[in-house]
């Protein structure tokens, strides 16, 4: 891997499908990050590559919702317990003792602990709650067995009972299943199985996590003997929607883990990158459930009986016209403010015109297809008090909803579940640290913006930098109307490129070294600064700018590299042909 070295760490395996040492193009690249590129021959981004990449760091305080490669809407990875395999800490143990780090975990690591029963007549087990409910969930957790060779898990809410799932740890198989639990059990080699149960959605408040020690199936109070237990490692609580069996796991210690979204086109099931967006409120309540009092539907029925676009039977809605001009409204009470509408629509019945509205007087038309589309209308400043929701023209015309949306400013983005309140998605903040300080440098990075003309705020797609304002080179889509793209370094080269318009795909290179920056767009002309070389530049942000922070850049990224050399002019520009 000739040319290849991150922080020292050299000869990294190329089968991660990841990292190159070189591109298509030139040999010699320093850092290849490929999020998903079908077009370059490469194969598509492993996750467990990208979160294992050393120096990469990504996070999101929130849930966030993405689609996968069979164009389902689904949750980001996340996992929601803490502490998911160091069960002496944050986990609530009754009738049960821990012993840590006592076994080899599935992963090779001497991390594993053994759950304990106390002398006690009771239930034996550990617990955790108040993860977030309303999703559906998965709880898994891996064990093995020793003493006891029976465990049970149980996800409950505020209305659950009777959830209670047995496996069998030393035939491998599922035993008695609790009320509503879809449950499976997979081996792990060296004896551990991944032992994982399914509760479908509810809005029963939020959800209560427990690993029993079990004397037999369906036997989970029982008298210990204050010695029997069994081994267990790596808990996990994920927020799902049609799948019912757990992702890749992800460890926790003192948070939740939300990770970094490899998102889909829903209709090519083209791989798009690394989804990259701002935080925003959703601010419609009950957004997948127009049958909800908080929706006045004039004129108009409700039902939530469609399979909605995350793929999960009856978890649309379907809203039927009873006469003519009828509508479905929701009155959100607050302040002045620019508002964003969009839902997920299809037609069912007719083909009479459907209108969506912001403020409750000014009705936009929007295209209604036999296929779920994202409709949005034009982003509407000053609204105070939000009238949000349709009006279906035609009498007996009839139109399936899923995740109605409104938000801050201009430009939908991914879509925000809600129930009851308001609900919001924070930033993504992603980069590599611990870089070398290259005396040379060119970044190429490609992605798609997807906000309008004119949104207002500087979009990054990428930046070599020293995590600070202070010193860096950065690529971003501008603020301006005219939407263009600007290559800045901080030492003072700042220069225009071409248009980029919304939803197009861009490719950007940019070249510094001492004296002479040089960058060029879409194959087009090479603009140059002379600038001095910023100092100290070790890290690379990944749509975000250098404070990790601001001016995210609302959209997909599909590949970045880095060379630790200036190139020429002319490989600028073939490198973003």
């Amino acid at each position: 891997m000739s040319g290849f070295n991150i922080s020292g760490v050299t000869g990294l395996s190329d089968g991660v499908g990841l990292i190159r040492g070189r591109s298509s193009l030139f040999s010699g690249a320093y850092l290849d990050l490929y999020f998903g590129l079908s077009y370059y021959g490469l194969d598509e981004v492993p996750y467990t590559a990208l979160t294992s990449l050393p120096g990469f760091t990504f996070t999101r305080a929130s849930l966030a919702t993405m689609f996968d490669a069979t164009g389902e809407l689904v949750y980001g990875p996340n996992n929601q317990l803490l502490q998911s395999q160091t069960f002496a800490t944050s986990w609530a143990a009754t009738a049960a003792t821990v012993s840590s780090d006592v076994t080899t975990a599935p992963d090779g690591s001497s991390t594993a602990d053994k759950l304990v029963e106390t002398a006690a007549t009771s239930q034996h087990l550990l617990g955790q709650g108040s993860t977030q409910g309303g999703a559906a969930a998965v709880l898994s957790c891996y064990a093995k067995a020793d003493e006891r060779t029976w465990v049970a898990l149980a996800i409950t809410d505020a209305g659950g009972s009777n959830r209670i799932t047995y496996f069998n740890l030393a035939t491998g198989v599922v035993g008695t299943t609790g009320t509503g639990i879809t449950a499976s059990i997979t081996s792990a080699g060296n004896g551990w199985y991944r032992c994982a149960v399914y509760l479908p959605a509810t809005f029963n408040g939020t959800y209560t996590h427990r690993i029993y020690l079990a004397s037999a199936d369906n036997t989970n109070n029982y008298a210990g003997d204050g010695t029997s237990g069994l081994y267990i490692w790596g808990a996990q609580a994920e927020a799902v929607t049609y799948v019912t069996t757990p992702g890749a796991y992800n460890a926790t210690t003192s948070s939740p883990y939300f990770g970094p979204r490899l998102t889909y086109d829903p209709v090519t099931l083209a791989s798009l990158g690394i989804l990259v967006e701002e935080a925003r409120t959703n601010i419609a309540l009950w957004n997948r459930d127009l049958t909800n009092a908080v929706w006045v539907k004039v004129n108009t029925t409700a039902a939530k009986t469609e399979v909605g676009i995350d793929g999960v039977a009856n978890s649309a809605s379907l809203i039927t016209a009873t006469a003519p001009a009828a509508t479905t409204l929701q009155t959100i009470v607050l302040s002045s403010s620019t508002r964003q509408q969009s839902a997920w629509v299809k037609r069912v019945t007719g083909t009479g015109v459907v209108n969506m509205t912001t403020d409750g007087v000014t009705w936009t038309a929007v295209a209604v297809t036999a296929d779920w589309t994202r409709v949005t209308i034009p982003a509407q400043a000053a609204v105070v008090n939000p009238v949000l929701g349709f009006q279906i023209m035609t009498s007996g015309d009839a139109i399936a909803v899923d995740f109605v949306q409104n938000e801050t400013g201009t430009g939908a983005t991914s879509s925000i579940p809600t129930t009851t309140a308001a609900t919001t998605r924070a930033a993504d903040i992603a980069y590599v640290a611990n870089l070398d300080t290259l005396p040379a440098f060119t970044v190429v990075a490609e992605g798609i913006p997807s906000m309008p003309v004119g949104y207002g705020v500087v979009q990054t797609l990428a930046g070599y930098d020293d995590g600070t304002a202070s010193n860096r080179v950065y690529v971003f889509r501008d603020a301006t109307g005219s939407s263009a793209l600007q290559f800045a370094s901080s030492t003072g080269w700042s220069v225009l490129a071409a248009n980029w318009a919304q939803g197009a795909t861009g490719k950007a290179a940019f070249t510094s070294i001492q004296g002479r920056q040089a960058g060029s767009f879409n194959a087009g002309v090479v603009l140059t600064g002379t600038s001095n070389q910023p100092a100290n530049l070790s890290s690379l942000s990944i749509g975000v700018r250098s404070d990790r922070a601001t001016s995210v850049f609302n959209g997909t990224i599909s590949r970045i590299r880095i060379y630790n050399t200036a190139l020429t002019d002319a490989q600028l520009q073939a490198l973003t042909t």
